[in-house]
């Protein structure tokens, strides 16, 4: 305010209040005094005539003041400007109605300015400040900006502060002027005191904790001292912390007290104070001097924050005051949770402070390989996840061995070794005891997590089932397995849809090894041929390995910038190149013998598109003789595959039909539709090239299908790490397609496709139904009872019964019309309204699903296909075993697989499971039957991956292998019958099945 008025040609008036000017008198006096200058004689008349009455009030002395004024009005229109600086201290009522009133009556060309460390609020302020006739002018306006601050040490000749000097003194001080005047005054003074600063990095703010000593702190009540200097020891306060803690009963009272008096305290919108931060620090400074038994006070804190389940604080305190053994049991309760959620660093901080004997507890052992793990430090990891388990077994603490066994198979998890991880994850289970569901559903989670490192998909979605039986509210999936489920089933549209909702950006999310969804995503848009979004995501993950300092990650994220650079591989050679043998550099420094597979895949390729076939074929082969000791049988099908595409790139397609046909073979295991379509690519190139038209036109019809069914346009459409590379393209084999078949224009592929066995997949009127179109789960529930039932009408009151069986009549007809409604609109979004639908045919009581021949629905065909082979069995034999196995290749796994489903959709899917073991069964006979034996045995071992204790399927490979007197398959078999019906079901084999095989080995 000084400054400003400096550049003025007129001052203003200045009344500077203090304490003994809180009483009516004095105060009106020393205002008239301040005002006589601009009202010349005022302050004498107005003296006068005061000291003539006996007795005053507020009203006869603003009468006498304001007349005074107006008596004394100079004859000009300048405008007076009056400051009246430290209102804080005025309290006194009278005082404060008089200045009210004045102020409500104020000369025209009279201006006030108020000063004060507290809000002011007088009535006449108010009214004022909504009628936009005061201006406000608050504490945060008059911090200084870095900018603001740069200036003040240029005035004061310190052109040598450097700008991150600057920054960081704005930072401490956060743009205090009185604290930045000091420090410039303090660094003109004496240069050394820079110096120090330079070199220590701290301020020298003694000085100006004089100033506060004696301006703030002294002035105030003892019991606000004493209450200052207990809250100052904690971050942030508010009135429940001080009620517990300071218990005087009046915190209400100090809390307003430090609100309104200008100290130095924030409040915010939900009552919670925070002193400046120098403030803070010089109170913390007297309160080290000055507080007795600060330890007891310490314990206080730590129990009031453990009550409030803030365990930082908690742990913060009980570090001061030397309780190490809360201490430990507060690290031992929140370490894991701090390690999956960012936090290794605190973890480390504060154990650290805890002393070496204390910290041998078998949770801190955990928390520690934890952090190792996500570190990517296996080796330390293994070391400490054993030595609390040790310990826990001294304890018998089943628990947690359970938690150790646990953390040991999830590092095996995440270096990709699925038999070692299987291995612990079932101790880890089978060590739970009753009553840990919760527990027990996270294992199954990581044990559906390892099978899909496996390659068995449908085993992982089982065991997701069996999860959400056990644990039937959702826990999140924080290792992306849904996405890797789809992305390893050939759903890549949902896995992008699902994980381009996480926020990538942040690099603070918790590490999760090559599950992360930039690696996700990168690798489904190399896929899809987006090059760019794959190198951008790719890049992402680079940039969060630097920033957690996860090799692994990087190793991983190198290779798919690979993989993208492959799609341009004409212009991108070198830096592809490059890209993998970082990758390997990376990887050679790691002991994951696995993460270098991916690596292996790339420069195979790299080698086939160079044209060096042997090179490609080696390098190929290696990475396979690596994954299937691993026994992923889904990466062994992408590696089996690239063989595949490299012969082809090296014009060598005969070599690659084995790898092929194993690559097929192995995608339709794991049930993967986008493998099986490359594979049918490639086929295609194949037979192209070796000119072999009616193979080709099978392949080829077979591609040009799937890429319709299951929207895979891009295969045909763009490169893809997967498709076409290099030189390779669909225009080839299209225009191939047109020589040998001139009559036929395209192939026309079925326009609606619905897929229920082993997962639910739909594709109306060719456009995919993905999960998130269901807007309503009642209309997805009513769908799925209507194509169950697909023969019969099903009449609306059953329908409302099954969906609804606890709503009255007319809650269910309403919930009937909305539901009903939502499912028409979803499945065909262009249809008018009131317009018949062309798949569900309605009556006034009934509906039913509407299958025309333009509409493929697996169960139905199923159903058809394998009823009508069982009726042709007895009489046409040879015909029926066709029609049965046609059947059963549509049986892709359970009904409805992974969806939740009521009791009359339970019942249906076992159904459909009986009808696939029966009909499975009668097939095998009748090869048995034709002494047809290898037929016989592939058939029964499919019964068995349907339903592994369905014991006839055992009997018929006992007959079979007996038949042809192999003794050695008869015991294993034998065998493998004994132990999965004792595992599953706890009962002993039949006596027919032992009498099978005691014949046979007679």
């Amino acid at each position: 305010m000084i400054q400003y008025w400096q550049g003025q040609a007129e001052p203003p008036g200045w009344y500077c209040l203090g304490p003994e000017d809180d009483t009516l008198y004095i105060f009106a006096i020393y205002l008239a005094g301040s005002l006589d200058r601009f009202y010349p004689g005022f302050n004498e008349w107005f003296c006068q005539r005061l000291a003539n009455e006996k007795k005053i009030d507020w009203r006869f002395i603003l009468f006498l003041f304001l007349s005074g004024l107006q008596a004394h009005q100079p004859d000009t229109d300048v405008p007076v400007y009056m400051v009246i600086d430290d209102w804080q201290y005025i309290h006194d009522t009278d005082v404060l109605k008089f200045f009210d009133r004045f102020m409500a009556n104020l000369p025209v060309r009279l201006h006030i300015m108020l000063l004060s460390r507290e809000y002011v609020s007088l009535p006449v302020l108010e009214r004022m400040r909504l009628h936009g006739q005061a201006k406000d002018v608050f504490p945060t306006d008059l911090l200084f900006s870095p900018d603001e601050i740069k200036k003040l040490f240029q005035k004061s000749q310190l052109t040598h502060v450097q700008d991150k000097d600057i920054h960081a003194i704005f930072k401490k001080t956060e743009g205090w002027a009185i604290v930045i005047k000091m420090l410039a005054a303090q660094w003109c003074e004496d240069a050394g005191q820079y110096e120090n600063y330079l070199q220590k990095k701290s301020l020298n703010l003694q000085r100006f904790f004089e100033y506060l000593s004696y301006d703030f702190f002294n002035r105030q009540p003892e019991e606000l001292q004493n209450f200052m200097l207990k809250t100052s020891l904690v971050e942030y306060f508010d009135l429940d912390f001080c009620q517990n803690i300071i218990q005087s009963g009046s915190e209400s009272k100090l809390l307003q007290d430090i609100s309104q008096k200008g100290l130095l305290a924030k409040q915010s919108d939900h009552g919670v104070y925070q002193y400046h931060s120098l403030f803070r620090a010089f109170l913390q400074q007297k309160a080290e001097a000055e507080l007795p038994d600060k330890r007891k006070l310490y314990q206080s804190f730590a129990l009031y924050y453990l009550r409030k389940n803030n365990y930082e604080w908690a742990l913060h305190f009980c570090i001061l005051c030397t309780d190490w053994k809360r201490a430990l049991d507060i690290l031992a309760r929140v370490g894991r949770h701090w390690m999956v959620s960012g936090r290794q660093r605190i973890f480390c901080h504060y154990i650290e402070k805890i002393p070496v004997p204390y910290r041998k507890d078998p949770r801190i052992f955990i928390s520690l390989g934890d952090m190792a793990r996500l570190a990517g430090e296996y080796e330390k990891a293994v070391y400490w996840y054993e030595q609390s388990n040790q310990l826990f077994a001294i304890e018998k603490n089943s628990v947690g061995e359970s938690e150790s066994c646990r953390g040991l198979g999830e590092i095996y998890l995440d270096i990709i070794q699925p038999v070692e991880a299987q291995r612990y994850l079932h101790q880890a289970y089978k060590a739970l005891p009753e009553g840990q569901e919760e527990k027990k559903g996270e294992l199954l989670y990581l044990m559906s997590e390892n099978m899909i490192n496996h390659g068995n998909s449908r085993l992982a979605e089982r065991y997701l089932l069996l999860r959400h039986k056990v644990v039937p509210f959702d826990h999140g999936d924080r290792n992306n397995l849904q996405a890797r489920i789809w992305l390893r089933t050939g759903k890549i549209r949902n896995v992008c849809q699902i994980l381009q909702r996480d926020n990538l950006d942040r690099l603070d999310r918790a590490p999760v090894s090559f599950r992360d969804s930039s690696l996700i995503l990168s690798l489904c848009y190399s896929i899809q041929g987006d090059m760019e979004q794959a190198l951008q995501y790719a890049d992402k993950a680079i940039q969060y390995a630097q920033a957690i300092h996860s090799r692994f990650i990087a190793v991983i994220s190198y290779v798919r910038m690979g993989h993208a650079l492959l799609l341009d591989y004409r212009h991108n050679k070198d830096i592809c190149k490059q890209k993998y043998e970082k990758a390997l550099e990376l990887a050679e420094q790691l002991p994951i013998e696995r993460g270098k597979t991916e690596i292996y895949w790339g420069q195979s390729l790299m080698a086939s598109l160079d044209g060096n076939w042997s090179e490609a074929e080696r390098i190929g082969r290696y990475a396979l003789a690596i994954t299937q000791k691993g026994k992923d049988a889904w990466f062994s099908a992408i590696l089996y595959l690239t063989l595949g595409m490299g012969a082809v790139f090296s014009h060598c397609a005969s070599k690659g039909l084995p790898y092929l046909e194993k690559a097929l073979a192995l995608y339709q295991k794991c049930r993967d539709t986008l493998g099986q379509t490359a594979c049918f690519l490639y086929f295609s190139h194949s037979y192209q090239q070796l000119e072999k038209p009616g193979l080709f036109l099978n392949f080829y019809q077979k591609f040009v299908t799937y890429c319709r069914v299951y929207h895979y346009e891009f295969l045909m459409e763009k490169k893809s790490i997967l498709g076409n590379l290099g030189n390779m393209s669909c225009d080839t084999l299209q225009s191939y397609h047109q020589m040998i078949r001139p009559a036929a224009n395209t192939v026309t592929p079925l326009n609606s496709v619905i897929t229920t066995f082993g997962g639910l997949s739909l594709m109306f009127q060719g456009r995919q139904i993905l999960s998130g179109d269901w807007t309503r789960q009642s209309a997805k529930q009513l769908f799925l009872l209507l194509i169950s039932f697909y023969d019969i009408p099903m009449s609306r009151e059953k329908l409302m019964n099954i969906l609804w069986p606890d709503a009255d009549e007319r809650t269910g007809r309403n919930n009937f019309k909305v539901t009903l409604n939502c499912l028409l609109n979803t499945l065909e979004p262009e249809r008018r309204p009131r317009m018949p639908s062309t798949f569900i045919r309605k009556n006034k009581t009934s509906l039913q699903f509407t299958a025309f021949n333009d509409c493929h629905l697996d169960i139905r065909n199923f159903e058809e296909l394998v009823k009508k082979g069982l009726q042709m069995l007895p009489q046409k034999t040879d015909e029926g075993q066709v029609l049965i196995r046609e059947g059963l290749d549509l049986y892709k796994g359970e009904y409805l697989s992974g969806e939740i489903l009521g009791e009359v959709l339970l019942q249906k899917r076992d159904q459909l499971k009986l009808l696939a073991l029966n009909s499975g069964t009668r097939l095998a006979v009748s090869y048995l039957d034709q002494n047809r034996y290898e037929q016989a045995e592939k058939q029964a071992e499919w019964i068995l991956t349907v339903d592994p204790c369905w014991e006839e399927g055992y009997r018929i490979l006992l007959r079979s292998y007996g038949s042809q007197k192999d003794t050695v398959m008869v015991e294993k078999w034998y065998r493998n019958c004994c132990q999965v019906l004792e595992r599953d079901l706890h009962m002993p084999i039949s006596e027919r099945t032992k009498n099978i095989y005691q014949k046979f080995i007679k």
